[in-house]
């Protein structure tokens, strides 16, 4: 509900996607939803339970058959209609040879892009799951069992670019990966932009959150919101054409990118750890202070 009152009115075809209950759980009415939001929504339901990975994958392939683009927003994820309507205006238009997808996670808390006229895009290696688009062309390049395609990982230069630490943490997740393909779909992204040295477009600030750190149904977002993980998101603010900051200065924020998917830096999250401590004891001195 929360994700369809953000979202209703933009100015794309609005598709819920709901994964059958597993065996003996109970099937969901959409009927009162259907009144509510009938001439913008379309409502699907699985018949049998395919598991999170298998579900997104096959419903991203079926949209295809009508589509030229998809833009992919889970239920935990928070965003806002602005935002979307941006990616919506960006994708219809080829994106860039290079790119691979395109979406709304930032490394600076969105609140400060009220002081930029226009939203600004940066490319990097890491892919987010956090509200992400991609494009017909590109689909095929994605598969969900990496088995037969890890041993070319060698040959790519995106993956020769990363550092032995990040090799050693990607390494291990590909090989999780290639033991049980269903249980996720977002490192075989990764993966795949690695794989065709394809870069994945993010804004400059993030105008989506994820609501679903703590809960212990997740994968990934099982541990608590990350320490220094500050600030909320802000609104994309929308413009003609896709407007990139140059590759000097996306580098900085991709290296941001790098602890936050890779954890690569243990100074780096240190010091970001502190940033966040001083953050919060400022806040709570300004509260004692006002009382």
């Amino acid at each position: 509900m929360k994700r369809l009152r953000q979202l209703v009115g933009v100015k794309c075809k609005i598709v819920v996607s709901i994964d059958a209950p597993k065996v003996g759980g109970p099937k969901l009415d959409f009927g009162p939803l259907k009144l509510m939001y009938e001439s913008q929504v379309q409502f699907l339901q699985n018949e049998e339970n395919l598991g999170t990975a298998n579900h997104i994958i096959s419903q991203i392939s079926d949209q295809f058959k009508t589509w030229d683009n998809v833009i992919v927003i889970e239920d935990d994820i928070s965003v806002d209609k602005a935002s979307v309507d941006t990616l919506i205006e960006i994708l219809k238009f080829r994106l860039p040879e290079d790119v691979l997808t395109i979406g709304l996670f930032g490394s600076i808390p969105g609140k400060l892009i009220s002081y930029v006229s226009k939203s600004y895009w940066r490319k990097t290696r890491y892919f987010s799951a956090w509200g992400w688009a991609i494009q017909r062309e590109d689909w095929p390049l994605f598969k969900l069992d990496i088995k037969e395609e890890i041993s070319q990982l060698k040959y790519s230069q995106s993956w020769q670019s990363l550092n032995e630490r990040e090799k050693i943490i990607f390494q291990y997740r590909f090989e999780k990966v290639i033991q049980t393909p269903a249980l996720t779909w977002d490192y075989q992204m990764m993966f795949c932009g690695l794989l065709h040295d394809k870069k994945h477009l993010l804004p400059l600030f993030r105008c989506c959150d994820n609501e679903g750190f703590g809960d212990l149904r997740a994968v990934n977002t099982k541990t608590p919101r990350p320490k220094w993980y500050i600030g909320s998101r802000g609104i994309a603010k929308r413009g003609f054409g896709l407007r990139l900051i140059p590759s000097w200065a996306a580098a900085i924020f991709e290296f941001l990118d790098k602890l936050t998917w890779a954890g690569s830096s243990f100074l780096l999250l240190e010091l970001l750890k502190l940033k966040s401590r001083m953050f919060k004891s400022s806040h709570a001195f300004k509260r004692r202070f006002s009382e």
